[in-house]
């Protein structure tokens, strides 16, 4: 169904080389007003696409981004449809286009980020690869279908073939509600069913999966002097089938906690709901033969996840985490992974 509704977007996008030409030839008697008209796309990108997507990401569901997407390039081409009848010429012959660049830009910010974000979450692990090269290839495939009979529709002019191009992504906004989504028992969790888990209270620091209680071990003061300095840890975590993963990760520590950040979808996010136990190392650049191994348990909540990875940006980089990352305005929600030690070995 992703595939489905993505290829609604695609067809529509391709239109800025097939439909939109002919549109502008028809208004001007040439394409010279095209490239103003691609500059205006190009502008409106640069300028807009961080911010809504950092606004959409906080207010609105992938669903929701969607369906707003794509209603967005139905419009676009609704607005020329509209206009076929009167056969406007010159300037005024390129305000629907016009409008119909601005929509269709406004559209893509708002639903190829959500669209692309939503396959970790549809796809198990093992296969996202092949699930994210299937997003491109079917929707390929399947706007090739479609611009044969738009291309068709083209020879006729007129408003049949704008008409057509609205009906398609309106179809598509339409069908968003029939995007499944993993059971509950299968497959991975949605980004907001995993976000729903982490609200909920923790188990006890002491519960462990085997039913035994340990006691948290106490970070001694020089393990304590190099957390809280820029050190970078290496978190190993549990993958299904029992292998290692890791990550080199940012921390900062809270009493005898040590805190790093990461988001919903990621494999360690996923590991860690699934099986807490974790190891962290900590091996001081400056002195590589000095070292510290972390062994203990997790509890995860989204509660102040953007502000820890501000805090530790800060720590580490001098900026804030959207000066840092400007790309990471399109991460999912943020997550406090919260590591109380059992067991702590080394020289540190």
């Amino acid at each position: 169904m992703l595939c489905c509704l993505y290829s609604c977007y695609l067809l529509g996008y391709n239109q800025l080389y097939l439909a939109l030409p002919a549109e502008v030839t028809r208004a001007t008697g040439s394409q010279a007003a095209l490239g103003w008209l691609f500059a205006l796309s190009s502008l409106l990108v640069v300028l807009l696409q961080l911010p809504l997507t950092r606004w959409s990401t906080r207010r609105l569901s992938p669903r929701a981004c969607l369906a707003g997407g794509l209603l967005l390039l139905a419009a676009g081409f609704a607005a020329v449809a509209a206009a076929a009848p009167l056969r406007l010429t010159g300037l005024p012959g390129l305000v629907p286009a016009a409008l119909f660049v601005l929509l269709l830009a406004l559209g893509q910010m708002l639903l190829v980020p959500a669209a692309r974000a939503l396959v970790p979450d549809l796809a198990e692990d093992r296969h996202l690869g092949l699930h994210t090269g299937a997003l491109s290839s079917v929707s390929g495939l399947a706007v090739l279908v479609g611009s044969s009979v738009s291309g068709s529709l083209l020879d006729r002019g007129g408003a049949l073939l704008w008409s057509f191009l609205a009906a398609v992504p309106l179809l598509g906004a339409a069908a968003v509600p029939l995007l499944r989504t993993p059971s509950p028992g299968g497959g991975n969790a949605t980004a907001a069913r995993d976000a729903e888990s982490l609200r909920r209270a923790p188990a006890p620091p002491s519960a462990h999966p085997t039913g035994r209680t340990h006691v948290s071990a106490a970070l001694s003061d020089q393990l304590k002097q190099v957390i809280d300095g820029p050190v970078f840890a290496t978190v190993a975590t549990i993958q299904p089938d029992g292998s290692p993963q890791l990550s080199v990760v940012w921390v900062k520590r809270d009493g005898d906690d040590v805190l790093m950040s990461t988001t919903l979808g990621r494999q360690k996010a996923k590991n860690l709901g699934r099986d807490p136990r974790v190891t962290v190392c900590v091996n001081p650049a400056d002195d590589p033969y000095v070292y510290a191994e972390i062994r203990g348990e997790v509890t995860m909540t989204t509660e102040g996840g953007q502000e820890l990875i501000d805090e530790l940006a800060h720590k580490y980089t001098g900026r804030t985490y959207a000066e840092f990352n400007p790309q990471g305005v399109t991460d999912e929600e943020r997550v406090v992974v919260r590591i109380t030690p059992r067991k702590i070995t080394g020289r540190l």
